[in-house]
C-alpha cells in the first residue's frame, strides 16, 4: 500500500485522488471535537465522505501525539493530528462501544462497531486494536459499507 506524506491537519485542506479535488480535515482538533464520541464521529463521518475504506491512528514518532490516516484508494493519505491525551480517550471509547476490554493493551484484540450516519445508511466499523511496542495501541477502522436496501 502507497503512504502518501501530505498533511491535511491545516484548515479545509485539498487533495486530487484520480483527478478529483476533494477537502481533507473539514475541522482542527479542538473546533468540533469536545468529546471522544464527538471526535470517533468526525473521522468517520468525513472518511465516509471522501470514500475511504480504512482509518488509522498511530502514535507520532516521538509519543507526543497521533496521526489520523485514511486508505482510500489504496493509498493512505494524513488526515489529522491528534494530541496524546485524545488518542488515549478515542481508543478508550472505541473500545466501550465494541465491548473490548481497555485494560489489555499488549495483545491484539479485533470487534466490531454498528454505526448510523445521519443519512440512515448503516456503516460497520471492524475494530483492531494492536500494541504499537511502547506500551499504547494503534487503532484499524475498517468501513464496511451497507447500502440501505440490504437492510430491509
Amino acid at each position: 500500500m502507497e503512504t502518501v506524506d501530505q498533511d491535511l491537519s491545516h484548515a479545509h485542506p485539498m487533495f486530487v485522488i484520480d483527478g478529483a479535488t476533494v477537502p481533507g480535515a473539514l475541522f482542527s482538533v479542538g473546533e468540533a471535537q469536545d468529546t471522544p464520541a464527538q471526535l470517533l464521529n468526525t473521522i468517520v463521518v468525513e472518511a465516509y465522505l471522501l470514500g475511504a475504506t480504512n482509518i488509522k491512528v498511530e502514535a507520532d514518532e516521538k509519543g507526543a501525539g497521533a496521526h489520523v490516516w485514511f486508505g482510500i484508494d489504496g493509498v493512505m493519505l494524513d488526515y489529522m493530528q491528534i494530541p496524546a491525551h485524545l488518542r488515549e480517550a478515542l481508543l478508550s471509547h472505541v473500545k466501550m462501544m465494541c465491548g473490548l476490554n481497555d485494560a489489555r493493551r499488549r495483545i491484539a484484540q479485533i470487534s466490531r462497531i454498528d454505526f448510523q450516519q445521519a443519512g440512515g445508511e448503516k456503516i460497520e466499523l471492524r475494530v483492531v486494536t494492536l500494541p504499537d511496542g511502547s506500551g499504547g495501541e494503534n487503532l484499524r477502522l475498517r468501513l464496511m459499507r451497507t447500502p440501505l436496501a440490504l437492510m430491509a
